[in-house]
């Protein structure tokens, strides 16, 4: 009767080592990316390719196209597709973003 009662006990004992308790509270929450909105509205008969940190559009004439960007500095850089003579403008523009902005090409 003890061999029983024994091996019982160290059954339960090895069982219940090999669980882990789930605490509820414990969650792993990610930390929320926000993004703001940059749009380069076109006023010019011609086509412009615009990049901005490394991606590319291309915005058609008298439309708009909007980068979804964090916070940050950025360059934007839109160059003249069509339409030039000798070498196509390129325009160049340094900017801070921390909310949403919005640009014209050509820039005023």
């Amino acid at each position: 009767m003890k061999k029983i009662v024994l091996m019982l006990v160290l059954a339960m004992t090895v069982a219940t080592m090999g669980c882990k308790k789930v605490d509820e509270k414990e969650t792993t929450v990610e930390p929320k990316v926000i993004t703001h909105s940059l749009k380069i509205v076109s006023h010019s008969e011609y086509a412009y390719l615009v990049e901005v940190y490394g991606r590319f559009q291309q915005v058609e004439p008298y439309k708009s196209i909007t980068f979804k960007l964090e916070k940050g500095n950025y360059t934007v850089k839109a160059t003249q597709q069509e339409g030039y003579i000798f070498y196509p403008t390129v325009l160049e523009v340094d900017i801070n973003l921390s909310k949403d902005k919005e640009l014209t090409i050509p820039s005023n």
